[in-house]
């Protein structure tokens, strides 16, 4: 099955950008290039969501540890982001969030 591009066509003929998907491949870029690799107050650490810090749930997703680890996640964003907001819009972002909190869920209960 070959893939095309009709998803990026809207009802008037006109192309359409998949905004979501490009913002969170600027805000992972951004903090990759800002923050650099694995920016120790973002990454899953056992001891200190169980101290309150509970953002890392959700953080810990979207760091990288070395370049290469963030150019082949932003190269999926990008592929599977624009696909998908076609379909889900704006419960694209809903889908992320239950899926990082979900995959750390499955993280802490069955990697002690």
């Amino acid at each position: 099955m070959l893939l095309n591009n009709q998803h990026l066509i809207n009802r008037h003929g006109n192309i359409t950008l998949p905004w979501r998907t490009v913002l969170l491949v600027l805000i992972a870029t951004a903090l990759y290039i800002l923050a650099g690799p694995a920016p120790e107050i973002f990454v899953y650490s056992r001891t200190n969501i169980a101290s309150g810090e509970w953002w890392r749930l959700i953080t810990a997703h979207w760091v990288h540890s070395d370049e290469q680890h963030a150019l082949w996640d932003i190269v999926a964003l990008v592929a599977l982001g624009g696909y998908s907001e076609r379909y889900l819009g704006k419960q694209m972002f809903k889908l992320l969030l239950t899926a990082s909190l979900f995959t750390s869920i499955l993280i802490w209960t069955f990697i002690p």
